[in-house]
């Protein structure tokens, strides 16, 4: 293999795991704080990544929701969390993201016609359901979920997989809240997926402001920190029917800010939220999600 086809295999492998975890996303309210979430019990949009800690609340949430980012990206999601009427957590949903890509790496190619900019359309859609079990009077929790993902690329063609994720939480007092998990627990079944750990702490002193860390960890043999992802963000509350929200994260040396608001009553919530690229601010992800509560 020549330095250019490597040089392509390291932005591949750079840019593919982005794709993949946009499938994945926790929606408009974790955007809007810097994507931190998976410790809040409060956020049942997030039920893919933070099951265990909504287990650790009683209720009923349906949500749908739509994102808009760079590379012509679309993203529609939905889905519904039950920890109310019996003794096991229930989540379950979909995700789509459509979006042209260029193409790196293996997927260049062999030839394309003189002045032309390739580009290679993809969609990538996901299922999922999870389960977990409170325990201790809600105090603890534990969950499990698996996830089916397909993407198919006019270039790259169709591709295919099946994944594990588990995680624990708990509230060891009340205002604190504290989630470790598991994802990708098969491995590298998808192209752009690979094994991480994660590790959240959020605070929640009252029920108008919450600030919550999060940090995500490769789980192989090139888990440097450099890799890690690291995500702080605040909630704050200036009226029952208003909240506004933001955050920072990091991502492989690229830095993001995130705002957002949310409006609030007994039966829905709307939640907008934003990140920016801080180093090309033309680079910006946009989501809005709709939640009913029964």
């Amino acid at each position: 293999m020549g330095p250019g086809k490597r040089c392509f295999g390291i932005v591949a492998a750079l840019v593919l795991p982005v794709s993949v975890a946009r499938a994945s996303d926790m929606g408009a309210r974790a955007t809007a704080r810097g994507g931190v979430g998976l410790a809040d019990a409060g956020d049942a949009s997030g039920e893919e990544q933070n099951l265990a800690a909504v287990a650790l609340d009683p209720r009923y949430v349906l949500y749908a929701g739509a994102g808009l980012g760079p590379e012509g990206q679309f993203v529609l999601r939905a889905g519904a969390v039950d920890s109310r009427t019996s003794a096991v957590a229930l989540g379950a949903g979909y995700a789509r993201v459509a979006e042209t890509v260029t193409p790196t790496g293996a997927d260049l190619p062999g030839w394309k016609p003189a002045g032309t900019e390739l580009s290679d359309p993809t969609t990538l859609q996901r299922v999922h359901l999870g389960l977990a079990v409170p325990l201790l009077d809600r105090r603890l929790s534990f969950a499990v979920g698996g996830r089916y993902d397909w993407r198919d690329s006019a270039i790259a063609g169709a591709d295919q997989a099946f994944n594990l994720s588990a995680s624990v939480a708990g509230r060891p007092i009340e205002p604190l809240a504290v989630a470790l998990g598991g994802r990708n627990l098969l491995g590298a079944t998808f192209r752009g997926v690979s094994r991480e750990v994660d590790l959240a702490v959020r605070y929640t002193p009252g029920a108008r402001f919450g600030a919550e860390a999060d940090i995500t960890a490769p789980a192989d043999a090139d888990a440097s920190v450099g890799r890690f992802q690291w995500r702080a963000g605040v909630d704050a509350g200036l009226a029952d029917w208003l909240a506004v929200r933001a955050g920072w994260s990091a991502e492989a040396g690229t830095h993001y800010a995130s705002a957002g608001v949310g409006l609030i009553s007994a039966q829905a919530v709307l939640d907008y939220g934003v990140k920016v690229q801080l180093d090309d601010p033309t680079r910006a992800w946009h989501g809005l999600d709709l939640r009913v509560l029964f």
